[in-house]
């Protein structure tokens, strides 16, 4: 959980949590058990704490970063922090201009990559060379 669990660690600082990032009355938080799984269920969906607080994650996500989650078949938990930070950035940036963005732009500019050979789970973007 890192440095950011002193937000959530009791269920009042979870509703505080709630109600400053906006999250769905409908959606169930909870902080997740030493044994509990990075990868989501049927009945949930696991976010690190961090996408929210620097990152700039909300809900309902937008439908670009649910776009990119699904084509390359990964869980919020699966992305590194700062991939969070560029597609956030991107969305962002995008709206500001009030531009248009397609998977395929951002795979232009992207590339998805292991963090390590030896793992499967975590994903990080790597800017492409022009």
């Amino acid at each position: 959980m890192g440095m950011w669990k002193h937000r959530v660690d009791t269920p009042s600082k979870l509703e505080f949590f709630r109600q400053e990032f906006e999250i769905p009355a409908d959606l169930n938080l909870r902080l997740a058990g030493n044994d509990d799984s990075i990868m989501s269920t049927d009945n949930s969906m696991p976010f690190p704490v961090v996408a929210f607080i620097e990152c700039g994650l909300r809900f309902p996500l937008d439908p670009f970063f649910r776009q990119i989650l699904h084509f390359y078949k990964l869980n919020p938990m699966q992305l590194a922090i700062n991939s969070y930070r560029v597609i956030t950035g991107t969305i962002a940036l995008v709206k500001q201009e009030n531009a248009r963005i397609t998977l395929a732009d951002f795979q232009y500019c992207y590339t998805m990559c292991r963090l390590k050979k030896d793992t499967d789970y975590v994903y990080y973007l790597k800017p492409r060379s022009t």
